[in-house]
């Protein structure tokens, strides 16, 4: 892309994936740890659009493990996306 963008989309979406796949580990804790009841990370200035719906679509798959919600507001070169994943209800 010649701009840095695809840098920095590929090193959000690497972070992302290694985080989130920190988080689906805790799957594997006893029974009695206790899981976190939020997680952040600081994004870059500018993010590439296509990497965070590529991150986006694997959470929404279940490639981190049982997720809640996912939400926030980024930055790309032409606009900003807001966007919020919630998991389905359970009956």
């Amino acid at each position: 892309m010649g701009n840095g963008l695809a840098s920095n989309g590929a090193e959000l979406a690497a972070e992302l994936e290694l985080e989130f796949a920190a988080l689906a580990a805790l799957e594997d804790s006893p029974p009695d740890a206790q899981a976190p009841e939020s997680w952040s990370v600081v994004l870059p200035p500018i993010c590439d659009a296509r990497t965070l719906a590529h991150v986006l679509e694997l959470v929404a798959a279940g490639a981190f493990g049982e997720v809640d919600t996912v939400k926030g507001a980024v930055r790309t070169p032409a606009h900003w996306i807001a966007f919020e994943i919630k998991a389905a209800k359970r009956a």
